[in-house]
């Protein structure tokens, strides 16, 4: 009887564990794909990579409190934003969701790798000696990123069918905004979560010494950048109209002049009837003068009981050798 009673108190242990771990990762996966939907909008003009990509740090903070149970919801929140963001950027939703897998299998392996530099003998890294400071700094938020941002770049030199030139750009980019997420945001994603298993912890208690200072520096760098950003767009949006209003007013004198040609022509021939030659080279050297983008003209007589129209006057004169026996079909 006790070994029954014994069994039923293990398995209400252990699905009370799963759901726990269950809403935790659930909980993640969410947090990871709102972040990861704000920090879109500091991307840059590579056209996906943020400046500061915040779930690359939420994702090492919460596997750094909470270990490996924990990547399950980094793996769904990293597929879930990285399907739909590039689906609203015009993919298919099979190509979508194959660039987000692929995407995601690089985000698992760059915080395995992040956790294992940093972790090594300890469970969680305390941060208080600077061994451990730059263990976290160098192979953490450095080097661990690099691997995330290679696979996330040619993923997406594959997908857009781009030069391998520019996965230089794209993978600098990418590796830079994880390393910036990582430095500013692990740090708080850790004190949080620690927080809220033992809020005695020493991590716990960094909650408001470590986690407010880094949040704040992080609203203003993402607001900073958001008014630079809305700047820059303004400022380009002002000279892409500049110059497109001068190209427009180029194209309607060019327009004007082409349409001003034939119909000077054919008023001419209204008037005075059949053009002479001298009448002709007259009225083609003033049209000339006037628009100078005409390199010639050429006067195509009708011919009776013919479809065929030959050339009769040029002007230069030198390009009628160069049209003189071509014959012209008649429309």
């Amino acid at each position: 009887m006790l070994d029954v009673r014994q069994g039923a108190a293990m398995t209400q242990v252990k699905a009370k564990t799963v759901k726990h771990w269950g809403l935790r990762n659930l909980l993640v996966a969410l947090c990871y794909a709102l972040l990861g939907w704000l920090a879109h909008y500091l991307s840059t003009a590579s056209g996906f990579a943020s400046v500061i990509w915040f779930p690359a740090g939420l994702a090492l903070g919460c596997a750094l409190a909470w270990g490996w149970r924990i990547l399950p919801g980094v793996a769904l929140g990293a597929l879930l934003i990285n399907t739909i963001l590039h689906a609203v950027s015009g993919y298919s939703a099979a190509l979508s969701l194959v660039v987000g897998l692929a995407i995601t299998f690089g985000v698992c392996l760059q915080v395995v790798l992040a956790v294992r530099l940093i972790c090594q003998d300890e469970d969680v890294p305390l941060l208080d000696r600077w061994p451990e400071i730059m263990r976290f700094l160098l192979l953490g938020g450095l080097a661990a990123p690099a691997i995330s941002a290679s696979i996330g770049a040619a993923t997406l030199m594959v997908a857009q069918d781009k030069e391998l030139l520019q996965w230089a750009d794209v993978a600098l980019s990418w590796w830079l905004g994880d390393a910036l997420g990582i430095m500013l945001l692990a740090p708080v994603a850790l004190s949080v979560c620690i927080s809220l298993d033992d809020p005695a912890s020493i991590w716990g208690k960094r909650r408001i010494s470590v986690g407010l200072p880094l949040l704040a520096t992080l609203l203003v760098l993402t607001v900073a950048f958001m008014i630079v950003g809305r700047f820059d767009r303004d400022a380009r949006q002002a000279e892409f109209d500049q110059h497109a209003t001068r190209h427009a007013v180029t194209l309607a004198t060019a327009f004007r002049a082409a349409l001003e040609l034939p119909l000077t022509l054919r008023d001419h021939f209204k008037v005075s009837g059949a053009f002479a030659k001298r009448d002709f080279e007259a009225l083609a050297a003033r049209l000339h003068i006037r628009h100078p983008g005409v390199r010639g003209m050429v006067w195509l007589p009708v011919q009776p009981n013919t479809s065929r129209l030959t050339v009769a006057y040029a002007f230069p004169a030198g390009l009628y050798s160069h049209l003189h026996g071509i014959d012209f079909e008649r429309v």
